[in-house]
């Protein structure tokens, strides 16, 4: 069989099926590959077009050097197609299908028969690695295809070539000149296209010092096109190049230059919006966030050169009239209770059916606030009707037998302490029924929504990144730590996810009440000085004047009380159980970041473009901070 199978081994069993569709991503031939391995009535064909269609079904994670290859589809503990599921004679095969292949064949298809072989099969073939980053090279810069699979293509290419060092010099050398030159013929009609061509140049650091400035004049002249075309996203994104790369080139005066002009497009935009040009005028208010986000970041020793701190006046009067434009904007909505299945029927149509972007943002507003000053209404009335439940005290105790807090029994727990305090029974009350609360949000709401969203889109770490980083409520310098903590939460990963995001709400309380005025920083005796941690964050009145009532309650019962889940303590000390990391308050804390995430990016519209998950950003430094007290 062996010897007949390489007798007749023909590429024109597979060519015909890819001719004329380089643009089609490989999902799609596999598809068309396993349409023909059920026709032909010849096993030898059908042997070959059985392998071709599962190695072109692996979905590509150019990001992931360790696992680059996953399946296509996950469900009920069943998946699609891997590597490994290759047995000895399909490898043999697809090594014989990858010799047969020439610039004939469609690059992508060759570079992943080289791709797959070289990384999964037989790494000491190094043959085939430099066919795959060939091929790799040889997939066509054009808009259509990049937005397909093209750029993870060109991205694995890269990384690839890199991984070589000295021996993959020239195929590196090779793939930046064809980069550049690409980029060299970019115009508007592109779109997104030459921005993210341009982000490739950079992410791998593929240009040397003395042409990075050339490429940031490049990147002004196709900001002010934009402009011209009424692009206002584009050309805030070449704006952003622009500033990324002076800054590469150490010109530092060009990069804050830069800044500003992304500031100024931001500001443009929210213009339009108060008009009701590309949105809602209530959405004008997010821009001008973003705008004050740009300019706050630029360092003061520039600021005077370029008026900035005239322009942060001017865009915080603005912001006052944006944000009671929202507050108008607002309609109190009521509704009868509904059982937990009406729940999570409207959960999923909620998120149904829309784009990537959308779909998060209907997530993060899937349900209302939570109302803390009704709560406390119904626990004081419950309190006073039912005040055995404040004479007898009682205690909490963790899954390890450790009390962790004690609620003292009296007849002075029926009623509010004298001076002012609230009673300890009325708190204990509202935390029990905010637990009772949280799991029928997480299990009518939360959780059927992102069943509905992740079967219906991939979300990927760049797309989650540049949510963080456009929005305004994310601490610059930490965008990627939110990001990966929501795509394990997207994952329903959610003991990795409340691990990162809860010690990250704890920052971004910290930045926005320091933002507002509060003194966040202990002196201790020897000098030094510590950040408050959050228990103290929360007593501070800045926090209720920045997040709210009902938010500050949500926090410190989620976060910081040891009568409720107390995960950010739990978490930081390492006392979380898996119990504890698995169970619903957990799932609840990375909906609430989330929520932070996608605050003030709900109501604004999708991002234009060919792609779906391209958004306005902006690049600031990041924040330093000392150690936080417990």
């Amino acid at each position: 069989m062996s010897e007949a199978l390489g007798e007749a081994l023909t590429p024109t069993w597979w060519r015909s099926l890819v001719s004329g569709r380089e643009d089609d991503s490989l999902v799609l031939s596999s598809f068309r590959f396993g349409e023909a391995c059920l026709e032909t009535e010849n096993d030898i064909e059908a042997q070959v077009l059985r392998v071709l269609r599962d190695t072109t079904s692996y979905m590509l994670q150019s990001d992931n050097w360790s696992n680059p290859f996953t399946p296509l589809a996950v469900m009920g503990g069943r998946r699609s197609a891997l590597p490994e599921d290759l047995s000895e004679s399909e490898r043999a095969l697809l090594r014989r299908i990858a010799g047969t292949m020439d610039d004939s064949d469609c690059p992508s298809l060759r570079a992943r028969i080289c791709d797959v072989y070289w990384t999964c099969i037989d790494r000491s073939d190094k043959g085939m690695l430099i066919q795959a980053i060939e091929s790799y090279s040889q997939v066509s810069l054009e808009p259509s295809v990049w937005h397909g699979d093209g750029d993870a293509e060109w991205h694995r290419g890269l990384e690839l070539a890199i991984r070589r060092r000295a021996s993959g010099l020239s195929q590196l050398e090779r793939m930046t000149q064809l980069l550049l030159e690409r980029l060299d013929r970019v115009n508007p009609t592109d779109g997104f296209f030459g921005v993210q061509l341009s982000a490739t140049l950079r992410r791998f650091n593929l240009v040397e010092e003395g042409g990075r400035a050339g490429l940031a004049m490049l990147a002004v002249q196709q900001a002010e096109l934009a402009r011209n075309e009424d692009s206002r996203k584009i050309e805030q994104d070449w704006h952003e190049e622009a500033s990324l790369w002076f800054a590469k080139a150490r010109l530092w005066q060009e990069s804050v230059s830069a800044q500003v002009g992304l500031a100024r497009a931001l500001s443009a935009e929210a213009e339009d919006r108060r008009q009701g040009v590309g949105g809602d005028p209530a959405t004008a208010a997010n821009f001008v966030e973003q705008a004050l986000k740009v300019l706050e970041a630029i360092p003061r020793i520039y600021r005077a050169n370029h008026g900035v701190d005239e322009m942060i006046v001017d865009l915080r009067l603005r912001l006052v009239g944006d944000r009671q434009a929202v507050l108008d904007s607002m309609i109190p909505i009521e509704g009868g209770p509904v059982e937990l299945s009406e729940m999570s029927a409207d959960a999923r149509t909620r998120v149904a059916g829309l784009p990537p972007v959308e779909a998060l943002c209907a997530l993060g507003s899937i349900q209302g606030d939570y109302s803390a000053s009704n709560a406390l209404e119904r626990c004081e009335a419950a309190v006073r009707d039912h005040p055995l439940m404040a004479i007898f005290g009682g205690e909490i105790l963790a899954s390890s037998g450790r009390r962790v807090a004690v609620r003292q029994g009296g007849i002075g727990n029926i009623g509010g302490k004298d001076d002012g305090r609230m009673s300890p029974a009325v708190w204990h009350a509202m935390l029990r029924e905010y637990g009772l609360y949280i799991g029928l949000v997480v299990r009518g709401r939360i959780l059927p929504a992102v069943e509905v969203l992740t079967m219906e889109s991939r979300f990927t770490i760049d797309l989650l990144y540049e949510l963080c980083h456009r929005s305004p409520w994310i601490p610059a310098g930490h965008e990627n730590a939110w990001a990966k903590g929501l795509l394990h939460g997207l994952n329903q990963d959610f003991v990795s996810a409340s691990c990162i995001l809860v010690p990250q709400v704890e920052n971004l309380v910290r930045l926005h009440i320091q933002r507002a005025g509060a003194h966040t920083i202990v002196t201790e005796q020897d000098g030094t000085e510590n950040e408050k941690g959050l228990p103290s964050l929360l007593d501070d009145e800045k926090t209720e004047e920045v997040f709210g009532s009902d938010l500050v309650f949500e926090m410190r019962a989620l976060f910081t009380d040891s009568a409720g889940p107390n995960l950010r303590n739990t978490i930081a000390h390492g006392l979380a159980s898996d119990h504890d990391l698995l169970g619903d308050p957990s799932t609840y804390s990375w909906w609430l970041a989330l929520r932070f995430a996608m605050r003030n990016l709900a109501s604004a519209p999708s991002p234009s473009g060919p792609v779906n998950n391209h958004l306005d950003v902006d690049d600031d430094a990041g924040e330093d901070g000392g150690a936080a007290d417990g």
